[in-house]
């Protein structure tokens, strides 16, 4: 099977499993807008000489952190498409959802001389196993979010980078009702690692700081 063909037929495949998410192909994306959530599924397929390597990435974002972000960060186009936690099927399954991850490989593999049908399979069950309970999760509940980004300064969560992390998790907590002096320490340590590591976005960080009020 050719990539273009393996491509349309996994593309069609998704977009019929998920009616309601709209498939985005110049970004290699299915994305659902939901009231204030934003589910992203990214779809990337790589062609080899017997194989094909799929990898799936999946990110949640939220419109209410979006428009907050977008007043009080100077930079916010740079982080606006990437965000706010999310992960590989590998990750979610193993690390947010507790389970297994089954396969012997981080990303999907479908050999070129299989039946397309029985890697389909694979494929469906992943997404009623993994991707979907996952937005399911992130969808109604804030507080899971909260907890994905976990503390910063520790880089331990599952934002999309480190950045992101630190920049949206104050505002994470504020939609979580966390109270204020817990929100002003957990700034106050991650304008000391910024300054620390001599990361590039101090002033920003600072001048962010400031506008949110802390």
């Amino acid at each position: 099977m050719k990539a273009k063909e393996f491509k349309n037929t996994l593309y069609n495949f998704i977009n019929e499993k998920l009616t309601d998410f709209k498939l985005i192909k110049s970004k290699e994306l299915f994305q659902l807008n939901i009231e204030n959530h934003i589910n992203n599924i990214y779809v990337y397929p790589t062609s080899y000489s017997s194989y094909f390597s799929i990898q799936i990435f999946c990110s949640y974002d939220n419109k209410k952190v979006r428009e907050r972000l977008r007043k009080n960060y100077p930079d916010f186009k740079m982080l606006v498409d990437k965000g706010i936690v999310g992960g590989d099927c590998r990750t979610i399954t193993n690390e947010i959802l507790n389970n297994t991850w089954d396969l012997e490989y981080y990303d999907y593999i479908y050999e070129k001389s299989e039946a397309i049908e029985d890697f389909l399979k694979i494929i469906e069950k992943d997404i009623d196993e993994i991707i979907l309970p996952f937005f399911n999760l992130c969808n109604s509940d804030m507080f899971f979010i909260y907890k994905l980004l976990g503390n910063p300064i520790q880089s331990t969560g599952f934002g999309i980078n480190y950045e992101n992390e630190i920049l949206k998790s104050p505002i994470v907590a504020e939609l979580c009702n966390i109270p204020k002096s817990e929100i002003i320490k957990l700034m106050d340590d991650c304008f000391e690692v910024i300054k620390e590591k001599k990361l590039p976005y101090l002033k920003n960080f600072i001048d962010f700081r400031k506008n949110l009020g802390y």
